[in-house]
């Protein structure tokens, strides 16, 4: 597995995800945690966060959770539920893995609020680009 600080250095690349201010605060094999404290440019029109921070949220936590052995999965394929407004300053998102085959890989993500109440489910598929020797 690679290590939070090597993960850390990798997804450093990922602008979009940095520019909205996402860190990785967890990493297991398979699994990740990401955290992003809420400023006034994540909220839409109505004042709540806008669900494409949600989403980023989401899938960013999954990127990091599938790429934690290894480089090169990318999402082929995602499903959000939103369930309410994210109250608080800050959300969080988990990501787990459910199921993975040679090339396939399926992770359910769940992204809670500073309340810890459920604000979206989502479920990503990947595609594993790279193996772990390194060939495709």
């Amino acid at each position: 597995m690679n290590t939070i600080e090597e993960l850390r250095t990798y997804f450093g690349q990922d602008h979009f995800a940095f520019a909205q201010g996402i860190e990785i605060a967890d990493v297991q094999p398979d699994f990740a945690t990401c955290t992003v404290a809420l400023r006034k440019t994540h909220l839409n029109a109505l004042g709540v966060v806008q669900g494409g921070m949600v989403f980023t949220l989401a899938d960013f936590a999954f990127a990091v959770a599938s790429n934690s052995q290894q480089y090169g999965c990318v999402t082929v394929n995602s499903s959000i539920n939103f369930l309410r407004a994210a109250s608080g300053s800050r959300m969080d998102a988990t990501a787990r893995q459910i199921s993975r085959s040679k090339r396939i890989c399926v992770y359910e993500v769940s992204v809670y609020d500073e309340n810890s109440e459920t604000v979206a489910t989502a479920t990503m598929t990947g595609y594993i680009k790279t193996l772990k020797n390194g060939k495709g």
